[in-house]
């Protein structure tokens, strides 16, 4: 909230490069704080990560340590933790999943960048996006492969394919590309192309417009643990998809006014802070206590494939539907149509989830994946 209010300023005042110059003294306080107050306790017996780390894990996320455990106990999946076993004694890094993991994410994204017209395929960009598409499929190959034998996994696959936990940190993403495809991509754009494509606004106005989007996300998200603890994840979940979903579509159907925009993008942070909270908490109750920090690594990890995933499929959107402004030689817009097929795209997203959080529901209690 506040980086959105003070940004928009210093951007229509000073540029963008200030916020960058902004954010160096942030991180240089954050760094010193993180250092000096934030410490992981080991327990001195076992050699262990400390309980009182879930516990504080618990308080910060508003979840009662009870339901925590009395949901994880109902469970009955198996899951050998040869493969999550932790030595804290020797910490290790997945250095080679990290790489293949990078190349396979940068060589997806670039094919789908060429990836604009059917015209530009079948020409000049064919053989970039052959490239790069097989590039992404083989490190891909190498990353499962490397995943399958590191001691300390980037991603751990046994828990990624949990009948439970792929569904929900499927989710998570639809999340993260449908935020980014639309909130922090597409209505900057729509806000600050001219006019008639656009509104022809500033950095200001993109601000103004996206605040309470961002003050609603922040009410949205510490409540939603409160009501998670009171009704349980799937209620949340589920009634956050709903929400969601119709956000989109009425940013589909209503985007013609700065306000009107403004009130879907409320009723967006709303339906997307519970989702997210809800998802989370149904990975947190449904992974043994031993493996919660892989899995919720894990979830942030595909969280921000997603939100990489967003701005380029919007941005491949834009770019197909382009527009000329009268008046403004040698430099094209977004067509008013481009912004439809984005907002559409959101929504089309986000009835997969309710598909997914559907799946998750039939079960009679989330299964627990039981250590050996």
């Amino acid at each position: 909230v506040i980086g959105v209010a003070i940004g928009g300023t210093i951007i229509n005042n000073f540029g963008w490069h200030a916020t960058f110059l902004l954010v160096l003294p942030i991180a240089i306080v954050l760094f010193v704080a993180i250092s000096r107050f934030i410490h992981i306790e080991m327990d001195k017996g076992t050699g262990r990560i400390s309980d009182k780390n879930t516990e504080f894990c618990c308080r910060f996320i508003h979840v009662r340590k009870d339901i925590l455990l009395s949901e994880s106990s109902n469970t009955t999946t198996e899951y050998d933790s040869s493969s999550a076993n932790i030595n804290e004694n020797k910490s290790t890094i997945d250095i080679m999943g990290a790489i293949t993991l990078s190349i396979t994410v940068i060589s997806f994204l670039v094919a789908l960048q060429f990836i604009q017209t059917i015209n530009a395929v079948a020409s000049a960009n064919l053989p970039i996006v052959i490239g790069f598409g097989a590039a992404a499929i083989i490190s891909l190959s190498f990353f499962i492969m490397i995943e399958r034998r590191a001691d300390s996994p980037l991603i751990d696959l046994k828990l990624l394919v949990n009948k439970i936990l792929l569904p929900a940190n499927i989710i998570n993403m639809v999340v993260g590309i449908t935020a980014l495809m639309v909130v922090y991509q597409t209505i900057p754009i729509l806000i600050q192309s001219p006019q008639p494509l656009g509104f022809g606004g500033n950095a200001l106005s993109i601000a103004n417009v996206q605040l309470p989007y961002m003050a609603i996300s922040l009410i949205v998200s510490v409540a939603s643990g409160f009501i998670v603890s009171k009704f349980g994840n799937q209620t949340p979940t589920i009634s956050g998809i709903i929400i969601s979903i119709a956000g989109f579509f009425l940013l589909f159907v209503l985007h013609s006014t700065e306000f009107l925009i403004t009130i879907s993008l409320a009723v967006i942070a709303t339906g997307l802070s519970l989702t997210q909270i809800g998802s989370i908490n149904i990975i947190l109750v449904s992974t043994p206590k031993q493996s919660n920090g892989i899995s919720l690594g894990m979830t942030t990890l595909l969280y921000l494939i997603g939100t990489s995933v967003g701005p380029v499929i919007a941005g491949i959107i834009m770019q197909a539907n382009q527009a000329f402004v009268k008046g403004i030689s040698g430099s094209s817009f977004p067509a008013p149509q481009s912004y439809n097929l984005i907002f559409l795209t959101a929504a089309l997203l986000s009835v997969v989830s309710i598909v997914l959080v559907g799946s998750i529901k039939k079960r009679p209690s989330a299964p627990r994946i039981v250590l050996k």
